[in-house]
């Protein structure tokens, strides 16, 4: 759910309290002909750099953007990664955008036995439009890295000697356990359609990763990645 009725918009550029911001076409039409915002209306620019811009339309035709203040933006209270295998097309945009919404701070797509076959160079520059998207709806002033899509035994000997907690979520695992210390820094796994197969899980397992439920219902990708991360952000 939106916070306010300002719009926020993402630019990919420097933007500074006091100067007058000159929008280019993309962001012109955007604004006057996709948005419909009028003239002297109050937007939101952020570049991820962790603030918020207040600013005003001076003028249509001059596409003059008055920067009038800045305020701290909403951030991540949790450095925690996010290591998605990579699924159909509108499965996996749904997962990284929910992520997004929830604070994930880094997301990993991981190639595993059972990974939907896909342009991966491709498909990244969508999931990046993605999280810029998500990150305007939801009020974050800080874009979640994405990562190269790696092999699931790449990430396994990657964080090998890793501090953070690494967790696969699946339902051959043990329950979690709400009454833990709380979490702060920690990576999970969520599986593709059709799951981990028992190769990923030996192989996680040998790398000591935590194998952990979330319940008694086979979840789908989708799903299964939103109830992660809520209880993740309680635990």
């Amino acid at each position: 759910m939106r916070r306010n009725k300002i719009h926020r918009i993402f630019v990919n550029t420097d933007i500074n309290v006091g100067e007058t911001f000159i929008a280019d076409k993309n962001l012109t039409t955007r604004i006057h002909k996709v948005l419909r915002i009028k003239s002297n209306e109050k937007i939101i620019l952020f570049n991820g750099n962790g603030k918020d811009y207040i600013c005003a339309i001076d003028d249509r035709e001059s596409k003059r953007i008055q920067v009038e203040k800045s305020i701290k933006g909403l951030e991540n209270d949790a450095v925690n990664t996010l290591g998605l295998s990579i699924s159909s097309g509108k499965i996996m945009d749904y997962a990284i955008q929910k992520s997004v919404e929830l604070g994930i701070k880094k997301i990993v797509p991981i190639i595993t036995e059972r990974s939907h076959p896909t342009d991966i160079n491709k498909r990244y520059l969508h999931w990046k439009k993605i999280i810029l998207s998500a990150c305007e709806q939801c009020g974050s002033s800080t874009i979640p890295e994405i990562e190269k899509a790696a092999t699931l035994s790449e990430i396994a000997k990657y964080t090998e000697s890793s501090s953070e907690i690494k967790i696969c979520f699946d339902p051959r695992g043990e329950k979690l356990n709400m009454n833990e210390v709380n979490i702060k820094q920690y990576i999970f796994l969520i599986g593709p359609e059709g799951g981990f197969s028992d190769n990923d899980i030996t192989m996680l397992k040998k790398y000591n990763w935590r194998i952990i439920s979330l319940g008694d219902r086979i979840l789908r990708t989708e799903t299964a990645c939103v109830v992660a991360q809520t209880l993740m952000r309680k635990w």
